[in-house]
Parts: structure tokens; sequence; C-alpha cells
């Protein structure tokens, strides 16, 4: 962490300016590496102005959870196998707003689970808000179970990314 910043090898993944460029964009064209960190938070409720929850490394855990931001993000994962599930996500969508914005945004995020979560966009800049969930060089993501309300899709994908989602419901 430096200058309120969170930065991967070049400086440059953690700057909202590249929050949404592949991984592909960067000088080295390499991907960031992460240490397993194995970080868990559980039952929990969190309320934020802006983002909710970031947490960088491998094997990161959020479950059970409540999380309300005003802001148009409210988790931000970056680095492999990762899971969320079972939380209540809230977004109110106050403040300037771009189509890169989700609930829930992974980088480099390779088989991650996003699992039976309702997350809901309530108001805002958008009338429905893009996506629910923003993956970012992130293959192989499972994403099973979610009730989403008010978003126009489930997933926006950006660079390697793809998805296994299954019983989602897009409200």
């Amino acid at each position: 962490m430096r200058n309120g910043l969170f930065y991967v090898r070049d400086g440059n993944i953690g700057r909202s300016e590249y929050e949404d460029a592949p991984v592909s964009e960067f000088l080295d064209r390499k991907p960031a590496s992460y240490s397993i960190t194995n970080n868990l938070i559980d039952h929990v409720t969190v309320e934020a102005g802006t983002r909710g929850v970031v947490m960088s490394g491998g094997n990161n855990v959020l479950r059970n959870s409540t999380i309300y931001v005003d802001g148009h993000t409210a988790i931000y994962l970056y680095g492999p196998g990762s899971v969320i599930e079972n939380n209540t996500i809230i977004i109110y969508g106050r403040g300037d707003a771009t189509p890169a914005d989700a609930a829930i945004k992974l980088r480099d995020g390779k088989d991650a689970i996003v699992r039976n979560n309702r997350i809901v966009y309530r108001g805002g800049w958008f009338e429905k808000a893009p996506a629910a969930i923003n993956l970012h060089d992130s293959p192989n993501v499972v994403i099973e179970g979610n009730t989403v309300e008010n978003f126009k899709a489930l997933v926006r994908t950006v660079g390697d990314s793809n998805t296994i989602d299954q019983n989602n419901v897009l409200k």
C-alpha cells in the first residue's frame, strides 16, 4: 500500500484509471502474482461511502455478510481462488459512475466462486446498473445461485475472463 493505493508490479493496477484495463495492456504483459493469504471475513456488516471490502491475495473468503455502499462498487478482490458467498450487497450508486462499475469486481480472480449472494442496485445515476459482477483477467469463475436486482447484466468480462454460471436470477 502506498499513497492510499494498492500496487501490483508496475504501480498501475489498483489505481482507478487502470481498473478496467486488462493485463495485456501493461508493459510487461505478465499476469500479477499474489501470495496465498487465506483471509476470512465472515458475519460482518459493512457500511461504506465507496468500497466496502477490498482484499488482495489468494484464497480469500467473504461470506455471510451484509455490505452497503453509497458508491458503485461494494467488493473489489485481487487474486485467485476467492470465494464470495451468502452475502447481501446493497449499492446506492451515488456519485460519478462508469459502465465499468459493478457491485463485485474481481481482478486476476482465476477459479473464484461467487455463490448464493443477493445483489441489489437501489438508484443513483442509472435506472439499472450496467453489470453486477465485473471480471478482469479472471478465468474459470463459478457464478451460481445469485439473485441480482436492477442490473442490466449479471457479468461483464475484460481480458482473459470466462464464467461457469448456473441458477442465477436477474430481476
